[in-house]
């Protein structure tokens, strides 16, 4: 098989990039196109790639023509990205199309423009389990279109984060650029936004007293130095996420803090202590996958008096969430493979 592959956003290339490197070592041949934060995922694991930044439409068009792809597979994203693009290139060359989602949010926006339009829809959407499945039929999508397979990511994502060496001092808050869904018809959905939460977070730890270090770590769409005007007043011990690897870093911290993180979700795989802050929330896609092991925060004052019980060793450890085993890559390679042959 000739495979095109795209991603953009963090979710899709980490959904995407198990199924390429499974495709490639059975010899099939994958032509990677990525862009935004994907770039960096696949480069740190040495799989080549066409960097997209800066690419045409008819740089991309002369590409689809220079080659006969069999099948076009990508992850999501929110935004004019280059797996969009590349979906409506090969639906004029009537190649067919396998898209996976990451998360348990943003379906219509993963496949419209600003506005629900729902113009690159592929021919086969793979999705976690049966209540995305469910959510997006709700949503208006085709049901024959969407397949259960689990994300590809999941299968191994817990795997090398440790509780065994953590630094009890070290609070790591994971950010979102939530604000950008003002932007999309509906606005944001959440009820909240990263600077909100951020502002309350570090309100909670201006009051506390004691060695907690706040850990700001930005989300890979994030600018550096994001949060510069917000924390220049603040009086705790806080700064920016100095480690590179995402694992080594919620390895070392012995509580992880965000809103409504996938990381959430995999530091709560790992068996790590995790909450979520949602001040006013309207919309708590954790709950899908996390009631009752995660604590869903909606006040300050909760916030506030759960790092107090943290400082004092009285908060719970989480408990583990086990993932069933889906073999979502094997899954997926198999609906690539499947769509390539018909």
């Amino acid at each position: 098989m000739n495979i095109l592959v795209s991603a953009s956003d963090p979710g899709g290339g980490n959904a995407v990039l198990p199924v390429v490197q499974l495709l490639r070592s059975a010899g099939h041949s994958v032509t990677s196109i990525i862009d935004g934060a994907s770039r960096g995922i696949f480069q740190s694991m040495g799989v080549d790639i066409i960097d997209a930044t800066n690419f045409t439409d008819a740089m991309l068009a002369e590409l689809c023509s220079g080659k006969k792809f069999d099948v076009f597979f990508a992850g999501t994203s929110i935004g004019d990205t280059i797996e969009k693009r590349l979906l409506m290139l090969c639906g004029e060359r009537s190649i067919p199309s396998v898209f996976v989602i990451d998360f348990w949010s943003n379906y219509w926006q993963r496949f419209s423009s600003r506005v629900r339009d729902m113009q690159y829809v592929p021919d086969v959407i793979c999705v976690m389990d049966e209540h995305a499945k469910n959510d997006m039929v709700e949503e208006g999508f085709d049901e024959r279109k969407i397949i259960v397979t689990g994300n590809p990511h999941f299968d191994h994502f817990a795997e090398s984060i440790s509780c065994d060496a953590e630094d009890m001092r070290r609070v790591l808050f994971l950010s979102q650029p939530l604000k950008e869904y003002e932007a999309y018809e509906g606005g944001n959905p959440y009820g909240f936004d990263e600077y909100v939460v951020l502002s309350d977070v570090v309100g909670c730890f201006d009051s506390l007293q004691g060695p907690l270090r706040l850990i700001i770590r930005l989300h890979p769409r994030e600018e550096k130095n994001k949060y510069d005007s917000l924390l220049r007043g603040a009086s705790c011990d806080w700064t920016y996420d100095d480690i590179s690897d995402l694992k080594d870093s919620l390895s070392r911290s012995g509580f992880v803090l965000g809103m409504n993180s996938v990381v959430l979700f995999q530091a709560a795989c790992a068996g790590k202590l995790v909450a979520s802050y949602q001040p006013n929330v309207k919309k708590n896609v954790l709950g899908v996958i996390l009631d009752g092991v995660v604590t869903v925060m909606t006040t300050q004052n909760q916030l506030l008096a759960s790092l107090h019980d943290y400082q004092k060793g009285a908060l719970v450890r989480n408990k583990r969430v086990i993932l069933p085993t889906s073999n979502a890559t094997a899954k997926v390679a198999a609906i690539i493979s499947g769509r390539a042959n018909k």
